[in-house]
């Protein structure tokens, strides 16, 4: 499962309806993209790099898919995410921030479509989502078509979730929660609950911001 990137939690799709490797749409061929892996790239982040006190690799998740049955795009492809932990105690999601597939240059022009969220495109129209390019392959960041608003405001979101289940575990719970020992369940949540703002994890903008700002020089070969 590619979860990191899913709009909506239906159903994936039957390993016999995906697209072949080879087809045509509209009379051009459709071709699949490769993750940086498959493509021989990779993301080279800088070591020890600071945001707000915190370490760009402890908050970041980058990982190829290959044979997810629900994935996106057409072939395999490369995701990178944010984790957004407001407490270490509780398992979160990243918040997704890229969907980046790699195709070989001839393969970019107006004679091939590619699929993203089940719809074809042109490849001679995806030219505003390169964020790479050399003599052999142009690396396209297609979350944009996958994830809505800016990773700003899915933050925010999340921020404004977290803020509401804490509300609600106080209003169901009552007087069960002034225990904070960690003796029981109760006692536990009630440790981790707390309310959050948005301007204490602004750093998760920064580390966003910065892959966003600079991905162009951190994709190198393998």
């Amino acid at each position: 499962m590619w979860e990191p990137l899913a709009k909506s939690a239906s159903a994936p799709a039957a390993a016999s309806s995906l697209p072949p490797k080879e087809y045509r749409v509209d009379g051009l061929q459709a071709v699949n993209g490769m993750s940086l892996e498959d493509a021989g790239y990779h993301i080279n982040l800088p070591p020890n790099l600071i945001f707000d006190g915190n370490k760009i690799e402890d908050y970041s998740r980058i990982k190829s898919y290959s044979d997810n049955l629900s994935r996106p795009v057409l072939g395999s492809y490369t995701t990178v995410s944010i984790y957004n932990y407001f407490s270490l105690d509780r398992d979160i999601l990243p918040l997704p921030l890229m969907c980046l597939q790699a195709f070989k240059k001839e393969n970019c022009s107006a004679k091939y479509k590619t699929m993203i969220e089940l719809d074809h495109y042109n490849m001679a129209d995806l030219k505003d989502y390169i964020v790479y390019s050399d003599k052999e392959y142009n690396i396209y960041n297609f979350a944009p078509f996958i994830v809505e608003g800016s990773f700003k405001d899915r933050l925010q979101k999340e921020v404004n979730n977290w803020n509401n289940d804490v509300k609600e575990i106080m209003n169901s719970n009552g007087d069960s929660l002034t225990d904070t020992s960690c003796s029981d369940e109760i006692g536990c949540i009630r440790f981790e609950m707390n309310f959050v703002k948005l301007q204490d994890y602004l750093y998760l903008v920064d580390i966003a911001d910065y892959y966003t700002n600079n991905l162009k020089k951190l994709i190198v070969k393998t």
